[in-house]
């Protein structure tokens, strides 16, 4: 008995066809962009410290701290934009004895300049936004309100979730009415004592000229 075994047809393939050069954005609309991605991830940054701290330290924080790490992430996203800029001006300075289509995404060619010249300048300005917003008490201000404002929305969604549980419990558990006195003893002593200082010292921040 003979097997008859099918060649597998041989597929191939296509060159790398660079897409057609586009308008590009205005670079004041992406120095905007990468201003608010920057504050995104700074505000994310400062509310995973703040829920940090309310562990440690029972619900009390010093808001100076906050300050001082929203300049520090100000300045190391400046830092890097520069660094950006950097490489995009030693792309330029090969770029001009390299005529030609490119080969791949990366393989910049003499035609690619205006899109180089673009981001390096990109990178410079969002560089100089990073640091005047370091310098801006009311953008300073803003991040940490951002902060704030999502802790507390994780220590709310936590309670919250806690209380559901326990409700749950209720149905299944015979003995729950029996214990009902003793768990909210434990949660008047622990869970609401702990939101009241949390959302008294958060009250604090909104006093922002103290944050020198």
């Amino acid at each position: 008995m003979t097997r008859s075994f099918r060649r597998m047809k041989r597929r191939k393939i296509r060159p790398y066809v660079p897409l057609e050069p586009r308008e590009p954005a205005p670079v004041e609309k992406l120095v905007e962009e990468g201003l608010a991605i920057a504050r995104h991830a700074i505000a994310m940054r400062v509310k995973n410290q703040v829920l940090v701290d309310i562990l440690r330290q029972d619900g009390v924080f010093v808001a100076d701290a906050y300050t001082g790490i929203i300049r520090d992430e100000l300045e190391r996203f400046a830092s890097e934009q520069r660094t950006y800029a950097a490489r995009m001006t030693e792309e330029l300075s090969r770029v001009a004895s390299r005529p030609g289509r490119s080969l791949h995404q990366h393989d910049y060619r003499t035609r690619d300049r205006a899109t180089l010249e673009l981001r390096r300048d990109g990178y410079v300005l969002l560089a100089d936004a990073l640091d005047e917003a370091g310098n801006d008490d009311e953008f300073i201000a803003s991040v940490a309100e951002s902060a704030r404002e999502g802790a507390w929305r994780e220590v709310s969604t936590t309670l919250e979730a806690r209380l559901a549980n326990q409700q749950q419990s209720a149905a299944r558990d015979p003995r729950y009415e029996e214990d009902r006195s003793d768990r909210m003893r434990l949660v008047a002593e622990v869970d609401l004592d702990l939101l009241r200082k949390s959302q008294r010292s958060w009250g604090e921040i909104e006093d922002f000229d103290r944050w020198e």
